[in-house]
């Protein structure tokens, strides 16, 4: 298969081309496999989807074109193509953009949990969601075991691939982003917790991270760094993480749409919409009908 040649000022591209010769690791048979990273004005040509495809936004914006769908992404969020498809990526106001992306097939379905992935690789409806941070993780052990072979290479990939599926699965799924915090902690590690904890009771308090110096009684510089460093990501993606993952709740326990919206403190439903579509793939109208349907 001839490759999609990007366009614009790329910085690097680590491209893994594997069409004519997949790379077999157990069950998955990868076809390509890199990280690029552009300073603007990035294009990828419309192409039809050979594989399942899984992009993850390490920085940056972008517009992806999913079979004429037009999906903002930006940092921290998974992009899956279904194979098939008609995908295009568009630029944002010469926004700099970095990802990583795997193209693949899961040839073998014998283990129960391969089965399920498969399905969902198949059948997956959203082309985003709110990555887990072990997303970025998986991809970069897939990475490393590619430029440092060994005896255990093929082994660790495979184990990566898996990986990388099951937290993909788990972001669109909504669970598995919990941080784990000791019960019994230091200081530091309590203070973090104490953080959270007001995040997570001022998720429908827009305005809950200004008020955070106030809170703790230092700069939101200093808790955003020491957050960020122990936490694996920012107190920005942290409350928006909670915000939408209780607007789901919401939305699951019946709240309309227009409920959800003025309890999140929307300035009107289509901001709120906007929001959750950007973040989950679907509008919250969507996402309430495909819930509705899955229980039938």
């Amino acid at each position: 298969m001839p490759a999609v040649i990007p366009t614009g000022r790329i910085r690097f591209h680590f491209d893994n081309l594997h069409f004519d010769d997949p790379l077999n690791l157990g069950p998955y048979r990868v076809m390509q496999v890199g990280d690029l990273a552009s300073d603007g004005d990035f294009k990828c040509p419309s192409h039809i989807q050979q594989v399942h495809e899984i992009t993850y936004i390490v920085n940056g914006s972008a517009v992806f074109v999913c079979d004429g769908k037009r999906i903002p992404v930006e940092k921290g969020m998974v992009v899956v193509n279904t194979r098939g498809s008609l995908h295009e990526i568009l630029p944002v106001e010469h926004a700099p953009l970095r990802y990583y992306y795997i193209g693949l097939e899961i040839s073998d379905t014998s283990a129960p949990e391969d089965k399920i992935l498969k399905h969902f690789l198949d059948t997956c409806r959203r082309n985003t969601a709110s990555a887990d941070r072990s997303v970025a993780g998986a991809f970069q052990d897939i990475f490393c075991n590619m430029l440092n072979q060994d005896s255990f290479s093929t082994q660790l990939m495979r184990d990566a691939v898996r990986k990388l599926l099951v937290w993909t699965k788990r972001s669109f799924d909504g669970g598995g982003r919990h941080v784990y915090l000791p019960e019994i902690q230091s200081g530091k590690s309590r203070f973090l917790s104490e953080v959270c904890s007001y995040l997570d009771s001022s998720v429908e308090d827009m305005g809950a991270l200004k008020r955070l110096p106030a809170q703790f009684g230092y700069s939101y510089s200093y808790l955003s760094g020491m957050f960020s460093k122990a936490m694996g990501l920012s107190l920005r993606q942290y409350f928006l993480m909670r915000r939408h993952e209780h607007e789901c709740t919401l939305l699951k326990q019946g709240y309309s749409v227009t409920a959800v919206a003025e309890k999140m403190g929307y300035g009107s439903v289509h901001s709120f919409s906007h929001a959750f579509a950007a973040r989950n793939g679907a509008a919250p109208s969507l996402y309430t009908t495909q819930r509705l349907e899955t229980k039938k």
